[in-house]
């Protein structure tokens, strides 16, 4: 699809998607600094299941999670697969950020 026919948009719809970027790229972060910090609470707590600091208590949560396999009922069993498989129809905005020459 060409980009140079399609209407251009408010410039306040501008500054919202500028602030959706920088929030973004926060949250990522974010994300990935609490993972990490995870990571470092289970490395410490890797002998034992309980712990606390002055303003925090720790317990390791175990369990086991069980996952349907899409993939392999798909392969083994395509039919049946295929009669509870529906359509739903889903709308999102797919935002891309211009180069600077656009």
């Amino acid at each position: 699809m060409k980009w140079n026919n399609v209407p251009k948009l408010d410039e306040g719809l501008n500054t919202l998607l500028l602030k959706r970027k920088e929030l973004s790229t926060i949250v990522k972060n974010c994300e990935s600094t609490i993972k990490e910090i995870n990571n470092k609470v289970l490395y410490y707590m890797r002998d034992s299941e309980r712990a606390s600091t002055e303003d925090f208590n720790i317990s390791i949560v175990k369990f086991t999670k069980k996952v349907f396999d899409t993939k392999k009922f798909e392969t083994e069993q395509g039919d049946l697969f295929n009669q509870y498989q529906k359509d739903s129809e889903v709308s999102y905005p797919k935002i891309t950020e211009r180069k600077k020459n656009d």
